[in-house]
């Protein structure tokens, strides 16, 4: 049986290096320039571009800044960061579109590409349609010169920033309080960013898989069955709650003091 290749609104997903070969990746990429170039009408396309830290994000992020530049485009890495923190950066620093790298909370082996358009959102369903016949047609890379790859190391810090300066985020009410926050970021691209933004709230991190090795500690899907160490740690540690993501750090789950996961299903869930 042929390895799964995902489709969706939430982007493309597969096997890495099986399902997901550089091959099928440059063909979507190289369809997802296209549809930007001709829905921006400009040849040149600043791009905002990040992954999670899974061990073949190295691969697949090569491939594309190699692409983009090609391509004539503006390419920003902001390097292993969670998937909302690239679609803050599209919106702060008026690019183009934005490329992560991620499968998501799907296994170790997977990889796969979701698409940002301008507004920081993920593609409507109308672009997704006309990306994925786009696709079907496999174009060829329109090259053009002046393409130019830049690394952007601050955008976690920018992302905390913008949170903590929400005017129904309070973080001046919620030090006093002096949280203890069990944080279980499965060795994916959350643990910096939580915990600079939980340290910004004045909390104290009891971290645990924080390290962005790629190798997740258990199964990444943040639900009932994959928090048992996580429930472990909040009892032990006494903590105040517990805080789960998954690998790109668009889904959270929160644990009680007692070290109770949420009902199935009560996950903040983004793609």
């Amino acid at each position: 049986m042929a390895a799964p290749l995902m489709v969706s609104i939430s982007g493309v997903r597969g096997i890495a290096n099986d399902s997901l070969t550089p091959a099928v990746f440059t063909n979507f990429l190289t369809s997802f320039v296209i549809l930007m170039q001709r829905e921006k009408q400009k040849e040149s396309l600043k791009v905002i571009l990040g992954r999670d830290s899974r061990v073949s994000g190295p691969q697949f992020e090569s491939l594309a800044v190699d692409l983009l530049v090609r391509a004539g485009c503006e390419v920003v890495r902001v390097g292993i960061v969670p998937t909302p923190t690239v679609q803050l950066v599209v919106q702060q620093q008026g690019a183009d579109a934005g490329v992560i790298i991620t499968s998501s909370h799907n296994p170790v082996e997977w990889n796969g590409i979701k698409f940002v358009d301008a507004d920081g959102l993920f593609l409507a369903p109308a672009l997704c349609t006309a990306l994925f016949a786009l696709a079907e047609t496999h174009p060829a890379l329109p090259e053009r010169p002046n393409g130019v790859s830049r690394d952007h190391d601050s955008a976690v810090a920018e992302h905390v920033a913008a949170i903590t300066a929400l005017p129904f985020v309070r973080p001046d009410a919620v030090r006093p309080l002096g949280l203890r926050v069990a944080l279980d970021a499965v060795n994916g691209a959350g643990g910096h960013a939580m915990t600079e933004l939980l340290r910004a709230m004045g909390a104290e991190v009891l971290g645990m898989n924080l390290e962005p090795t790629g190798r997740f500690a258990h199964s990444p899907e943040p639900i009932p069955c994959n928090l048992g160490d996580l429930c472990q740690h909040v009892r032990e540690t006494r903590a105040d709650l517990g805080i789960a993501v998954d690998p790109d750090s668009d889904r959270c789950v929160l644990i009680d003091e007692t070290g109770s996961p949420p009902p199935a299903g009560g996950a903040a869930r983004g793609g």
